[in-house]
């Protein structure tokens, strides 16, 4: 009689739990260091930043399927000369630099959309990652 009772817990914690959810480690803190500029290479300042850390989650549940998950981590903006720090949590995963209402025209990192960039932990050194300038343009 346990037996099948066993079962339907297994099968209901399977089918209504989701998978590897996006999860933050706070005592892990990166700052990630750059400088925007536009398309004439001169600097753009006071443009507000968002960073996202962005991740998938799996259900079985219905309507199952992954979806993409987005949670704030950090927000800022550029200085006069168009330079920029942001301090972040550390996250299973990956990290956006969003530009509101400028579009990435050139910039050494990976381009996730046309109004983000991609902020990438490996290439933290003791925690701090630089970026290549960003060239924008208005979208």
């Amino acid at each position: 009689m346990k037996q099948p009772a066993l079962l339907l817990s297994v099968i209901f914690v399977v089918l209504f739990a989701g998978c590897r959810k996006l999860a933050f480690y706070g005592d892990t803190f990166y700052t990630v260091r750059g400088k925007i500029v536009d398309a004439a290479n001169q600097p753009v300042a006071n443009l507000p930043l968002v960073l996202y850390a962005v991740g998938a989650e799996f259900s079985l549940a219905p309507p199952g399927g992954t979806r993409q998950v987005r949670q704030l981590s950090a927000n800022g903006m550029t200085g006069a000369d168009g330079v920029f720090r942001l301090i972040f949590p550390k996250s299973n995963g990956q990290h956006a630099l969003i530009l509101e209402n400028y579009q990435v025209i050139d910039s050494l990192e990976g381009s996730l959309c046309a109004t983000c960039v991609e902020v990438d932990i490996k290439a933290a050194r003791d925690y701090l990652i630089e970026i290549a300038p960003i060239r924008v343009g208005l979208p």
